[in-house]
């Protein structure tokens, strides 16, 4: 193990991981915009709240949360629909201590992979079709290596490429990737944070947690 800031406790694998993970990072970066980094426009880019879609759109937001001390991390997303209700949301633990942009990019993986179980043939779920699909994440850095569809030999780009390969599997709506500030991800961060105190998986059948409703009715403010 070796120190890091704030006299944080990492082990020597987990700091090698996340050199090459970045370094293949920028090096996509500059190889798809000509030596000029695309973080500037994405960063402007970013909203402060978050915003309802249009109507028959579904927004999904992401999120994940490290819990160091127990070498365990959260992946928490949630879709809501043009009203700003939630159709779906889910808060899992799991055991691994990772880099913190792989668990953003296995949030975002997971939460792709609840649209395919829903939509892949076109079907009505919890009366929804949607036209078209919003993912967001307050991690830049993700939002970049998916929107760039750039091959990253690491841990993270293996989990980014089957992002790219869900996205361009649908054939019936469009699914993009922004990057929204942490100010408008919230609801996600909620339940990155709250994974392993609340429900796994929860629908808007079921009742909502009173801090994540909290939540949901101050961003329709």
């Amino acid at each position: 193990m070796i120190r890091v800031w704030n006299d944080k406790a990492i082990s020597v694998e987990r700091v090698v991981s996340s050199a090459i993970t970045y370094l293949d990072i920028w090096k996509s970066a500059q190889n798809s915009n000509g030596g000029a980094s695309s973080s500037s426009s994405q960063l402007h880019a970013g909203v402060e709240h978050w915003i309802k879609p249009s109507l028959g759109e579904l927004k999904v937001n992401c999120d994940a949360a490290l819990y160091s001390g127990e070498r365990s991390h959260g992946l928490g997303w949630i879709a809501r629909d043009h009203a700003g209700l939630c159709v779906a949301a889910a808060a899992v633990k799991h055991r691994g201590d990772i880099d913190p942009v792989v668990a953003e990019a296995l949030s975002m993986k997971e939460a792709l992979s609840w649209i395919k179980s829903c939509w892949e043939d076109s079907r009505t779920v919890e009366g929804l079709c949607p036209t078209a699909v919003l993912l967001e994440s307050d991690c830049l850095v993700l939002v970049n290596a998916i929107n760039s569809k750039s091959h990253i030999l690491s841990p993270l780009g293996l989990i980014v490429s089957d992002c790219i390969s869900l996205i361009r599997s649908f054939s019936s709506f469009d699914i993009s990737v922004q990057f929204v500030k942490r100010s408008g991800n919230q609801a996600a961060n909620w339940l990155a944070r709250s994974s392993g105190s609340c429900p796994d998986r929860f629908s808007s059948r079921g009742s909502v947690p009173s801090g994540l409703e909290a939540i949901l009715l101050a961003d329709l403010l």
